[in-house]
């Protein structure tokens, strides 16, 4: 398995999630438009979780651009082994990812710098689709920070960002309230009943589900 094989691959989940997204996104529309609810502001809204994506964009091509080239040399100048690329190294760099952005959320959500850029995606008062890919300009950044430690103990750049994307793409997803409770699937992934609780601003649902693709994190 080369670099090659695994940036295709990963760009078949981004892809797979995306179409995903977009299929619920196009019943959550036609369900609005029936109801009469796509209007005013829950239209203003969606438009406003997607124009975020234009400076984070541009912010992050360029930022994470830099940052992989970075991991590169430090893994390549500094890093006495790397794991080989195979289908279990794969599977571990997804889980580790995992892992490592259950930190990078709940940090977000409890250091006043770092929550600066990730209230953005908190911000909206709706939960749907587009909510998914309202961000921060900067969020990647500290994801990418966040993530270094994978690189120094041994997992190759290219695996690190695999696993980044995966993470993201797979919660493409669970920002919908079309989608109920899913019975024993709650228990072990971050499904949309879960990270409803995450955005939701009652008192009992503050600080509660921070994982990206498993919930037994939090558990």
């Amino acid at each position: 398995m080369t670099p090659e094989t695994i940036t295709e691959y990963g760009t078949y989940f981004d892809e797979g999630f995306f179409l995903i997204g977009i299929a619920i996104l196009g019943i959550e529309l036609l369900t609005n438009l029936i109801s009469g609810t796509l209007r005013g502001r829950a239209l203003l809204d969606m438009v406003a979780s997607a124009s975020t994506q234009i400076p984070s964009l541009l912010v992050e091509t360029i930022l994470m651009s830099f940052l992989y080239v970075g991991m590169v040399i430090v893994a390549d100048t500094f890093v006495a082994w790397q794991m080989p690329i195979t289908v279990w190294t794969v599977a571990l760099a997804v889980l580790a990812c995992d892992f490592a952005y259950y930190w990078e959320h709940r940090i977000a959500h409890e250091v006043r710098l770092l929550w600066t850029q990730h209230a953005v995606h908190h911000s909206s008062r709706e939960m749907n689709i587009v909510v998914g890919i309202r961000f921060g300009p900067f969020e990647g950044f500290a994801s990418a920070l966040l993530h270094f430690p994978l690189v120094l103990i041994g997992f190759p750049p290219v695996l690190v960002f695999f696993g980044i994307i995966v993470v993201l793409a797979y919660q493409t997803w669970i920002h919908t309230e079309l989608i109920g409770k899913l019975g024993p699937l709650d228990g072990v992934l971050n499904t949309p009943a879960n990270h409803r609780v995450h955005h939701g601003c009652d008192d009992k649902y503050i600080d509660k589900n921070y994982g990206g693709i498993l919930i037994i994190w939090d558990r």
